[in-house]
């Protein structure tokens, strides 16, 4: 464990991926593609209506924010991912960033008929972990590499499950 610690400290950071489901995918394809066609549209009209000042900025304003919903919906697709850095778990999507101070962790619980994966601050907030549940382990262990203090639990639809 203190090995796991220090080779953290040392390396930097350690990265899971988003598990998204299919329709996800797909939900934010979609948003990509008419997003680009949105963008395009404006670009277009915004030729047109060129020799209207007016006209020809708000269509250039409306492509800009279309494309950049494109870019962020892209980049959630391909960079969304938990972060493990220092003392801080990053959620990133896309290119928008959120921490967490790993100190202020106090329990991870795994509930097992959901097979999700939940992480509990001091302040009573908690945040559900989407990643695959094969690297589960890995960040657990990463986290209390970081903290001890940090409580793991195994649940079942809300309750604990037997001791082994």
């Amino acid at each position: 464990m203190i090995l796991l610690s220090l080779y953290i400290k040392m390396y930097g950071m350690k990265k899971y991926r988003f598990r998204y489901g299919k329709i996800v995918y797909l939900l934010l394809a979609l948003v990509v593609a008419a997003a680009f066609a949105g963008g395009i549209w404006n670009v277009y009209n915004f030729v047109v209506y060129l020799p209207d000042t007016f006209k020809a900025i708000t269509y250039m304003v409306i492509a800009l924010l279309t494309f950049f919903l494109a870019i962020l919906g892209l980049s959630i697709m391909i960079y969304g991912r938990y972060v493990i850095s220092g003392d801080y778990l990053y959620t990133c999507f896309g290119f928008i960033k959120t921490k967490s101070k790993i100190a202020d962790v106090t329990q991870i619980v795994h509930f097992k008929k959901s097979d999700k994966l939940v992480v509990y601050n001091k302040n009573g907030e908690y945040l559900v972990i989407v990643i695959s549940p094969a690297e589960y382990e890995d960040f657990i262990l990463n986290m209390r590499g970081i903290n001890r203090e940090i409580v793991y639990e195994s649940k079942i639809d809300g309750e604990d499950t037997p001791e082994q």
